[in-house]
């Protein structure tokens, strides 16, 4: 599953990225060449049965790979084959599904490790914004059932994340907030965007002039790369200045 976690960056800068200078980039066509190349092995990879993907202990991040299938169905392209596809939807839904499931009466997920071992419930940030993006992108093309289905569980563990999660600047809340900031342009929540803005707002002030994130003491750098994807992603879909 390892080779999956780099699309969620390439989705980002295939729909945010524009040429700046001479010669025209076209990183967009490469990608959904590549990304249509990976359906097959994607959808192979997921029970038809439960919805999960991955193998062994099933955990709720083995159901990131709904985003690039969320991806391939709602791009028009002549290189890729697999828009509007009936059976890529239907893996999608079934996806999500899946994490439905398994959330409970407050929408959160059991944090469960491959080793089997478990850290007590959790509003997984990566998982939910995946969900919520894969969400956006599929909605019109899901029965009503399905998509009130999603929209019932999506919106009841975005309220939980509102209330609940939004308080530390350190990663984690990063994310949350800037999945937070979809949910509310998602689901016409202006008092979602407005938290999560606020947050954001707090979280750039408190950059290290040098470039890094400060937790507990001095810079954590791996976690670098969770700021700037978080950032990233919310000024995509803002278009905020102040990022």
């Amino acid at each position: 599953m390892e080779k999956y976690l780099l699309f969620p960056i390439l989705i980002m800068l295939a729909l945010g990225l524009t040429a700046q200078a001479e010669p025209e980039l076209k990183f967009k066509e490469d990608f959904i060449r590549r990304l249509s190349a990976a359906i097959p092995a994607i959808l192979e990879d997921q029970d038809p049965q439960t919805g999960r993907f991955g193998k062994g202990i099933w955990v709720v991040t083995d159901q990131h790979p709904m985003f690039p299938l969320a991806v391939a169905w709602a791009t028009k392209s002549d290189d890729n084959p697999y828009y509007h596809d009936p059976k890529v939807l239907k893996g999608i839904v079934s996806a999500g599904d899946a994490l439905a499931e398994d959330a409970g009466d407050k929408g959160q997920w059991e944090f469960r490790k491959k080793d089997g071992s478990t850290w007590g419930p959790t509003y997984m940030p990566w998982t939910y914004y995946r969900w919520l993006r894969s969400f956006a992108l599929i909605k019109d093309g899901m029965s009503p059932k399905d998509r009130k289905r999603w929209e019932d569980a999506l919106i009841l563990g975005y309220t939980g994340i509102s209330e609940t999660q939004l308080t530390r600047l350190v990663n984690i809340p990063t994310y949350h907030a800037m999945g937070l900031y979809l949910a509310g342009k998602t689901f016409d929540r202006p008092e979602w965007c407005k938290q999560a803005k606020d947050f954001l707002a707090r979280v750039i002030a408190a950059q290290d002039p040098n470039g890094f994130w400060s937790e507990n003491y001095g810079p954590v750098v791996r976690y670098n790369s969770v700021y700037i994807e978080a950032l990233g992603a919310y000024y995509s879909i803002s278009g905020d200045d102040m990022v």
